[in-house]
């Protein structure tokens, strides 16, 4: 059954699944092709389960075909669904049909936001902002939602989310949407962002950090590596070593592109942000770095 498969490919999902998960997504998706439509419920797990697994699937089961059989059932969505299905376009990469299904919303569908969960607010609010839609009614209903619980946000996941947010509010938001958040909630967002980027800062350095460092020494650049500012910086040359600009180098495993090698859409966030900032931001494939061997081709 449609339903059942859909739900397995959340679960693998879920449970980060790495085994012969392109198979046996393969074999799961051949089973929906040629459904004329799927509930939304389904439809939502299936594309959770895809962005989880950082699978973009092709015709005949696209992305655009599952939101396809979804409308066909003619059902609406809640906003909980509404919110899974914005982060997981939002994190494969496909911003158009994510734009178009914000837009499409209809406004009343927050009218549920001061009885759900924070998981779903937190996740809702981090979709539409970082695809800018600012005049959404949705957007200004979730932010009351949130102030209003403000007292009860306390998971860490909810608050560095809440810690993004309110960064894309500072940087790109328009003043007319003079969003602003209490202060012990901004206060509990930035401690947990920073503890969550402190624990990052503590995993072991990755070889092709060591030799990227290597290959900026060796140019005579002094840089820094692994350094919280803002995000996680895995090198950073700083203003007053260019007398212009910041320099961000971010180093990227295969574990941070979807099947299609597109950029994780959290990441790209990342990036935006950072040039919000002022930094010019460099990209460094670990493939890449590690088909160029020699001193010389990297430097």
């Amino acid at each position: 059954h449609e339903a059942q498969t859909c739900t397995i490919v959340e679960s693998l999902g879920c449970l980060s699944y790495r085994g012969r998960s392109d198979s046996l997504t393969g074999k799961l998706l051949d089973r929906l092709k040629g459904v004329e439509s799927l509930l939304p419920h389904s439809a939502v797990a299936l594309l959770h389960g895809l962005a989880l697994l950082k699978t973009e699937p092709s015709a005949p089961l696209g992305i655009a075909d599952i939101l396809r059989t979804m409308n066909a059932s003619g059902l609406p969505i809640d906003l909980s669904e509404a919110s899974l299905l914005l982060w997981s376009l939002v994190e494969l990469g496909c911003s158009e049909p994510a734009l178009e299904m914000a837009r499409s919303l209809p406004e009343e569908i927050a009218d549920s936001a001061s009885s759900v969960d924070l998981h779903t607010l937190t996740m809702c609010l981090w979709a539409l902002l970082t695809l800018r839609c600012y005049d959404q009614g949705i957007t200004a209903k979730l932010l009351a939602a949130i102030n209003m619980a403000a007292a009860g946000v306390s998971m860490p996941a909810h608050l560095c989310r809440l810690a993004e947010c309110m960064l894309m509010l500072q940087l790109e938001a328009p003043q007319e949407l003079s969003a602003q958040f209490p202060s012990g909630l901004r206060y509990k967002a930035q401690h947990a962002w920073q503890q969550a980027m402190q624990h990052q800062q503590r995993e072991p350095i990755s070889q092709q950090l060591r030799e990227v460092s290597e290959a900026l020494e060796a140019l005579k650049l002094p840089h820094q590596v692994n350094v919280f500012n803002t995000y996680l910086i895995d090198a950073l040359i700083p203003h007053e070593v260019t007398n212009g600009p910041t320099f961000a180098i971010l180093l990227h495993p295969s574990s941070h592109y979807t099947s299609t090698g597109q950029l994780l859409g959290s990441l790209q966030l990342k990036k935006r942000l950072l040039q919000a900032l002022g930094c010019i931001v460099i990209h460094i494939q670990h493939s890449n770095w590690n088909d160029h061997r020699t001193d010389e081709m990297r430097q």
